[in-house]
């Protein structure tokens, strides 16, 4: 499903930096804004050996139990689901850490479809969910695929 060559550089760095380097930009340049809603992922509430868990009620207790060191070393998808939660956790711990004039909320969905701004060539290097709409256009999909998360 998910093919990185190194977790820590292609999954865990952008994503922690990235978010940590948006809110210090918006601590630092943007100070009439009073509240920034980030959109996290299921993954960061997500803890995948207890399975789908029908009828669960998740809250702001659920938390993927990964490690940074499991999520470094395990496969490209453990260490794509644990990168949303430390993303997240950044942001907290940013808010928490320098007080800035904003706070923030996260919403944890759990597929995100619309456009990608970015080039992604060749295209069987789409992500999941842009794949996914992929194979609906190009014919290869014709019914909407289970998910696992």
């Amino acid at each position: 499903m998910l093919s990185v060559s190194d977790n820590e550089r292609d999954l865990l760095d952008p994503v922690i930096k990235g978010t940590t380097n948006i809110l210090s930009s918006i601590s630092a340049y943007v100070p009439n804004v009073r509240r920034v809603v980030i959109t996290s992922s299921f993954a960061a509430s997500l803890d995948p050996p207890k399975g789908l868990r029908p009828g669960y009620i998740y809250t702001e207790e659920d938390w993927n139990p990964k490690t940074y060191e499991s999520a470094k070393t395990g496969d490209g998808v453990i260490g794509y689901l644990a990168s949303k939660t430390f993303a997240e956790r950044a942001a907290f711990d940013f808010v928490e850490k320098n007080h800035p004039h904003f706070s923030i909320s996260t919403i944890l969905s759990p597929m995100v479809y619309g456009p990608i701004i970015h080039l992604v060539e060749p295209v069987s290097r789409l992500n999941t969910s842009s794949a996914d709409i992929w194979r609906f256009m190009n014919g290869s999909e014709k019914e909407v695929p289970g998910t696992n998360f």
